[in-house]
């Protein structure tokens, strides 16, 4: 029986958690969430209409349709997801996606 170490590793983004087994390191997060640029636009859409707080991950769900962990990595990567769609924080998307 081979036992794992648990160790916490810290990165630029913050800490990264990894199960380590002598030579062989796995991320504990290797099923991350899919995100589409959809998605970014949709969670974008929502923060810009003010309608609700964006720490308030029920609600998010509710008005955008986006699943629970798809929220957090969002906003976990908020600003790199961003700069990888090309999404303009000052667009008018609140309005394109219905918010309003």
């Amino acid at each position: 029986m081979v036992f794992l170490e648990y160790k916490s590793l810290k990165s630029r983004i913050g800490r990264t958690n990894i199960l380590y087994d002598g030579d062989r390191m796995e991320k504990e997060n290797e099923n991350e969430p899919k995100i589409t640029k959809k998605d970014v636009e949709l969670y974008e859409a929502c923060r810009q209409s003010g309608k609700t707080n964006m720490f308030d991950i029920k609600m998010v769900q509710f008005l955008t349709g986006l699943s629970r962990e798809k929220i957090i990595y969002i906003m976990k990567h908020y600003s790199e997801l961003l700069k990888k769609y090309k999404i303009d924080r000052n667009s008018d998307l609140a309005s394109a996606y219905g918010f309003f």
